[in-house]
Order: structure tokens, then sequence, then C-alpha cells
């Protein structure tokens, strides 16, 4: 697959392409249907495909002081979209020009002239151009002699009491937000996790017998409810099992700052400075003010206990 970080870099002479837009931010399961009939349709018709996305949201342009909330990083967006097949990618920014242009002139002038587009591919509620003008509608009625566009079908989840609900990015925040770490595979297909680099801290676990590997997140990262966890840890390609305590530490030091600490299970090597990816498998319990260092750790093992049972 092939990565641009601007339009104009993207070469169309001698190819003929299918294109799909969107944001793409955690390439659940609905975003996949998307993008796979999008190869389909390419290899129908013999064309090359490509996505268009976005590095920042339309809802951090829209509004001053309002960050972007992303469930992953655009590193492993560009890593999900390529393990599907897509041949060109292209990753620029929401700006005045994106949020301006026409939808008119979205057509002519980025998937006709810059991009060589036969086919367009769009979810079921995707728009595009100024105002959201531009539809499936708009294209086939408007430019039908030169380019052709498709929709695809919302994906529902498919178990019993959730089945009528549409798999999107906001129905997985929400999930992580209730701290239904367990279910977002059922969305994603695959669990979520956070990245990071381990960073010294105030050796606080160490002082009471739990040593942890804590790391520090940029305000865009999004993350599940407060709370314990039982964790798997990546570390140059073996897998470890533990705890999270995703939280402010307050039986220790009532944290102002959101800590994200990690006991890994009969570990003891120092890991300052390496990268580590926690993908959260089940959430234990809420995090609690204890009375004592002594309840604390003594809750602590009790976790312990639980999360070998879970990750056994």
């Amino acid at each position: 697959m092939k990565l641009y970080r601007n339009l104009n870099s993207f070469d169309s002479k001698g190819i003929q392409t299918a294109v799909t837009v969107g944001m793409f931010d955690s390439v659940h399961f609905g975003h996949q249907k998307v993008l796979k009939e999008l190869t389909n349709i390419s290899k129908l018709n013999k064309l090359e495909s490509v996505v268009i996305s976005f590095s920042n949201s339309t809802l951090s342009y829209f509004k001053q002081n309002v960050f972007d909330d992303f469930l992953f990083s655009i590193e492993d967006k560009i890593q999900q979209i390529e393990k599907l097949g897509i041949d060109h990618l292209i990753i620029i920014p929401f700006d005045d020009y994106v949020a301006t242009i026409d939808a008119k002139h979205f057509v002519e002038d980025i998937l006709i002239t810059i991009l060589n587009a036969k086919q367009l591919v769009l979810g079921y509620d995707n728009r595009f151009g100024k105002g959201r003008e531009g539809s499936v509608d708009f294209v086939n009625k408007n430019f039908s002699t030169k380019i052709k566009a498709h929709s695809v079908e919302a994906e529902y989840l498919n178990y019993s009491n959730h089945s009528n609900e549409i798999i999107s990015s906001s129905l997985a925040k929400h999930y992580l937000t209730l701290g239904w770490v367990d279910k977002i595979d059922q969305l994603l297909g695959r669990p979520f996790y956070l990245k990071g680099i381990v960073q010294s801290g105030k050796k606080l676990g160490r002082q009471i017998g739990f040593p942890t590997a804590n790391i520090f997140l940029s305000p865009q990262q999004f993350v599940p409810s407060i709370g314990v966890y039982a964790t798997k840890v990546f570390l140059n390609g073996q897998i470890f099992k533990g705890v999270t305590n995703l939280g402010f530490r307050p039986t220790v030091d009532n944290s102002k700052t959101l800590t994200i600490e990690t006991y890994l299970f009969d570990f003891s090597e120092e890991i300052y400075g390496e990268e580590i990816e926690i993908e959260f498998v089940k959430k234990l319990r809420m995090e609690m003010k204890f009375n004592s260092i002594e309840e604390l750790k003594i809750q602590i093992n009790k976790d312990c206990e639980q999360a070998k049972k879970v990750l056994a």
C-alpha cells in the first residue's frame, strides 16, 4: 500500500481508481465492510483502490477548543487499512479547503481530475462536500457518464440483546465509557489497547510491593472508564499478563493527573524507555479509596487473583 500526505502527491497517470472517503478512525466492522466492498469493486473493474481519510476530525475543525479523542492512533489506522488490501491511502487534514469545497468540485477536482476515479464507494450515512451535499444519489445523478457511486449498508451487532445497534466508533466509545472492554471485539474484531513508552514515575507501587509500568498518553487518546482491568501486555514480541489501574490513585497520593499503571505478573525487569501495548481484557472493579495502604494491598492481591482467572 502506498501512503500519501497530500492529494497533489497522488499520480494517477496510467491508472484508474475506485475511491472511498471517510474518517475510518477505528476501522470497525462497518468500516471494514466499506473497505472490502471497495476492494471487490476495484478487482472486478480492474481498478486500483484509494482511501481518502483525515488526520483530524470534523468536530475539532468546526468547534474551537475541542480535541480529537480517537480510539486508536493514525499509525494504527494505516496498519488496519493496509491489512484489508487497499492499494493507496491518502491522509490529509480536515482543513478550510476540505470544509468549504462543494460536492460538485469535490467530484470534479478531486475524484475525477486528481484520482481518475471511475467508482465511488460510500458508507450508508457518509456524505462529502460543503454542507454534506455529496452523496451516492448526487454523484449518480450529476456524473453518471464519468463515475458510478455505490452505497454500503450499515453493519449491525449480531448478538441478541443489541442486534438493532449499528456498529460505529461512537458506540465503541460508549462501551468503553461503561467499561465494557470485553465487548469491543464484537465491534472492531480486535481488542481495545493503549500504547506508550514506559516512564519513570514516583515508584509508589514498588514501595507497596507492586512495581508498575507507567505510561502517559496524549490528550487526544480516548480511554475507558477509570478502574482496574485484567490486561495483557505486549513487549518486545512477548506477551505478559497483569493488572492495570487507570485512574487517580486516591489512596496513595490522590493524583490530579490520570495515570495508567500496570503490574505485570512474575516480572522484575527494568523497562523504562520501552514501548508497551496494553490490551484491555476485562474490567474488574472501579477505582476505590481505601482507609489504609494495607487495605489497598489486600485488594490488589484479590485483583491479581481475579485477573489470573480471567486471563487463564
